[in-house]
C-alpha cells in the first residue's frame, strides 16, 4: 500500500472512487432522492473525498439521511418572480 495512505485498521474499507460513487448514489435513491439528484450529490461528495475533505465525503451521507429536511417531499425549483435584470 502506498505510504501516503492511512494504515489499514480492523474497520478500514477501501474502494475506488467509482465504487464509492455508485454505493452513495444507491443509498441516496433508497432514502428518496431521484436518480439525477443522487448523481449530482455524489459527484460533489466524491470530489470532496478525492480532494482530502474526509468529513465532506461519504460520511456526509449519514448527515443527509438523518436531516429532517430529507424526509420532506422534494419539488423542482421554480421561478416565482422574474425581473428585467
Amino acid at each position: 500500500m502506498a505510504d501516503w495512505l492511512n494504515e489499514d485498521g480492523p474497520d478500514t474499507v477501501r474502494m475506488s472512487a467509482s465504487e464509492a460513487h455508485d454505493m452513495g448514489s444507491q443509498a441516496l435513491r433508497r432514502i428518496g432522492f431521484a436518480e439525477d439528484d443522487a448523481r449530482v450529490i455524489m459527484d460533489q461528495l466524491t470530489d470532496n473525498a478525492l480532494c482530502g475533505y474526509k468529513f465532506a465525503g461519504l460520511p456526509r451521507l449519514l448527515a443527509i439521511a438523518r436531516d429532517a429536511k430529507t424526509a420532506k417531499t422534494r419539488t423542482p425549483v421554480k421561478i416565482v418572480k422574474e425581473t428585467p435584470c
